[in-house]
């Protein structure tokens, strides 16, 4: 994700590695749409298309204190996903 968007950054697989180690809470959510995301996929990540984010994010993520990662295939699905909720 770009810098600036709620305080929203592009992770490389090494921070993500360090996030998923630390302890602490994560939600690792894919945006694609639910087939894509079957094909291949992050092994702890959870489908959340981007059409269903905003009607499933307060069920899935109900603790604001979460840290979110938001998971695409460098289309920019992520980028416009925190608009959505």
């Amino acid at each position: 994700m770009a810098d600036g968007m709620m305080g929203a950054r592009t992770l490389d697989a090494r921070a993500l590695r360090a996030m998923l180690v630390d302890g602490g809470e994560l939600a690792l959510l894919d945006v694609r749409e639910e087939r894509i995301f079957s094909e291949s996929h992050l092994l702890f990540a959870r489908s959340v298309p981007l059409s269903r984010l905003e009607l499933r994010m307060a069920r899935l993520v109900p603790r604001l204190a979460t840290r979110i990662v938001l998971v695409d295939a460098a289309d920019g699905l992520a980028e416009r996903a925190p608009m959505r909720w």
